[in-house]
């Protein structure tokens, strides 16, 4: 549960204990709080970095990857040779977008003011969100498209769903 109280004149959100930030009274109220302050002291480990990243790669969007390199008759040990060098290729990147954020102990929306100034900052916040809603929407359609092989497979009957029902171009089965 998160709650408000003043100090010297700023309201702060307490979903961070307030003693762990820095928060200063020359701050102003709108743009500082308990949630985008610098940090006193960085926590995060090896184990956290890579928690985050594998939970960065392991995804749907991979395993559908994976399967069709598999699909397309690759040998074992080239899809794996593949996948170590996509998830290499996607932890430079990430470390890289993340390394302002861990060094300064401050989240990502505030870190894009040093570029694009205070109001700027909603522009790559905005294309960040809409990234990220269509990406939940991949994740979606192939996570409804695996089931809908799983329950081809199992339950041949489903074919009728798959084929004879359809809302908004897709399967009433998916």
């Amino acid at each position: 549960m998160t709650s408000i109280s003043v100090e010297e004149g700023i309201q702060h959100s307490h979903t961070t204990p307030q003693d762990e930030v820095i928060i200063k009274s020359d701050y102003d109220a709108r743009l500082a709080n308990s949630d985008l302050a610098p940090l006193k002291k960085q926590t995060w480990s090896w184990y956290n970095i890579f928690a985050f990243w594998m939970s960065d790669v392991h995804s749907v969007g991979g395993y559908v990857t994976a399967g069709s390199l598999f699909a397309l008759g690759i040998a074992s040990w080239q899809v794996l040779l593949a996948l170590i060098v996509g998830i290499v290729i996607v932890q430079v990147f990430v470390n890289l977008v993340a390394k302002p954020s861990q060094s300064m102990g401050v989240p990502f929306p505030v870190t894009t003011r040093f570029v694009f100034g205070v109001k700027g900052a909603n522009i790559p916040a905005i294309i960040r969100g809409i990234i990220a809603v269509a990406w939940y929407g991949v994740q979606t359609f192939l996570a409804s498209e695996s089931l809908n092989i799983v329950f081809l497979k199992f339950i041949p009957s489903s074919q009728t769903l798959a084929t004879d029902y359809k809302f908004l171009g897709l399967s009433a089965l998916g």
